[in-house]
């Protein structure tokens, strides 16, 4: 009988991954694909983990800059649906201060209002001490909401329109309402009925699982009959469920029956 030695070789494959072929050419078999990732993707996918991190720190550090504020004369908490915005202050006016820089919705949405490059707009009821030239929202992150357009009249003379934030009026979280005693009782009262019910629940599962024999369920009526926890406190009757438990290999019940007080 003749003998063939074959050699095997790997080469590429157009299908991604690469075939197995013997020294006559022959197809024998196609090697498994292997995902393999170089440094340079394995830096990009820790660079996002860390970007996503950030960002998530930066909403929550924004929500929690002046989070409650009167919108529309109702106390309202931002989101992340406020527009965050940073920029340079060209003028500081009774009514709130002009800024030349950008603004963008948080989350990510909204971007018809957002600006890719600075432009000046108006943000008003701005409630920091600042002055012309300086800048804001580098590290903090400040919110605000659509508010339509300013018009002012620039130092030529000519009147000029620009949009508008407003920052709304930082106020004290809303008072908790107070509950009227009767509510309070009917709270309780129902509160105090679930626990009752959910409690019974509980004593009727035992009652037939111990009815049939089952280890668990007799170390539990063990227990309601020591304590009197929902029915007639009877060590007797304890100390019989805890012994049929314990005779079936239950080592709670064995131990519960050592402590068990003497009739």
């Amino acid at each position: 009988m003749k003998i063939l030695l074959m050699w095997l070789c790997i080469v590429p494959s157009v299908f991604g991954g690469a075939v197995i072929t013997g020294s006559s050419g022959g197809f024998v078999g196609k090697a498994p694909t292997v995902q393999l990732y170089n440094s340079g993707q394995m830096a990009e996918q820790a660079q996002e983990r860390r970007n996503e991190q950030l960002r998530a720190a930066m909403i929550s550090a924004a929500l929690n800059r002046d989070p409650w504020r009167i919108v529309n004369g109702e106390t309202n908490h931002v989101t992340a649906h406020w527009l965050r915005f940073r920029g340079k202050i060209l003028q500081v006016m009774p009514t709130g201060v002009r800024i030349s820089g950008q603004y963008y919705n948080l989350d990510g949405t909204h971007e018809d209002q957002s600006f890719d490059e600075d432009a000046d707009f108006f943000v008003s009821n701005f409630p920091y001490s600042v002055a012309e030239n300086d800048y804001i929202g580098g590290s903090a992150v400040y919110l605000a909401i659509p508010s339509g357009t300013y018009t002012y009249t620039t130092v030529m003379g000519a009147s000029r329109t620009i949009h508008a934030l407003d920052y709304c009026v930082v106020c004290d979280p809303p008072a908790m309402p107070e509950i009227p005693t009767n509510q309070l009782a009917a709270i309780k009262s129902a509160n105090e009925a679930k626990k009752r019910a959910a409690a019974e629940k509980v004593l009727k599962w035992n009652q037939d699982q111990a009815a049939i024999g089952d280890a668990y369920g007799e170390l539990r009526m063990g227990e309601h009959y020591r304590d009197g926890d929902g029915v007639e406190k009877d060590l007797a009757k304890a100390r019989a469920m805890f012994e049929e438990s314990a005779a079936q290999g239950n080592k709670d019940a064995a131990e519960a029956l050592k402590k068990l007080p003497s009739e």
